[in-house]
């Protein structure tokens, strides 16, 4: 192997992430603005952040803000439980690999759904850009591909159900409703969400006078 040539894609790689990570951190710190302050000791100087931009914010009363995120939490976890409920029982479908594969990616898309709906509950009403990019964005991503793949699993299910066994079909068939009750709700979120628009409000922060200021 070429050492030098090894050395050369090592660096390229490093390059790679690095140009990653400071892309990920300049998004974090979107809209914020940076100061300077000087140390009490006079050595050097501290980095202090405060979001400046104006704030992204649900075009929702308050009401009807409160409201849209208890919907969401009531039937996000409702789609989870009623994947549970279909995936971990002990049936032939859930063993056939047409049902096992879309239902593991299922599991996957569930977990990143989870996290990212409680993103979403306690995200504030005042949202920074990445808050809300990360809240609504990805919220719709996992809520519409993860309802996708149930809704494909729920129909594969009914394939064996109606094709591949003579045995338990009333359990095989509880087992398609759960999956496509699951995909359904993840659907509504989706639908929900997407029809739900942002906007921006004023950023009243008070911007204190960072010149004279020594930590």
């Amino acid at each position: 192997m070429d050492f030098r040539k090894w050395v050369a894609e090592q660096d390229a790689s490093d390059r790679k992430k690095r140009r990653k990570v400071q892309a990920g951190y300049q998004k974090y710190f979107a809209g914020y603005t940076t100061y300077r302050v000087k140390r009490k000791n006079g050595r050097g100087s501290k980095v202090i952040r405060i979001y400046t931009d104006p704030f992204m914010e649900h075009e929702l009363s308050d009401e009807d803000w409160k409201r849209q995120k208890l919907s969401f939490g009531i039937l996000g976890f409702a789609a989870i439980a009623a994947y549970l409920f279909a995936a971990l029982r002990d049936l032939p479908s859930n063993q056939w690999v047409g049902v096992s594969i879309f239902g593991s990616i299922g599991l996957a898309g569930m977990v990143f759904f989870g996290f990212y709906l409680v993103y979403y509950l306690i995200a504030p009403r005042k949202m920074t850009h990445w808050t809300q990019n990360r809240s609504h964005r990805f919220l719709m991503i996992f809520s519409l591909v993860t309802g996708l793949d149930l809704a494909l699993t729920a129909i594969l299910n009914l394939v064996f159900l109606l094709f591949l066994t003579s045995s338990r079909r009333g359990a095989e068939l509880l087992n398609v409703l759960a999956y496509f009750v699951s995909a359904a709700l993840l659907l509504w979120i989706w639908k929900r969400e997407t029809d739900t628009t942002y906007g921006e409000t004023e950023n009243d922060t008070e911007i204190p006078d960072y010149e004279e200021m020594i930590l």
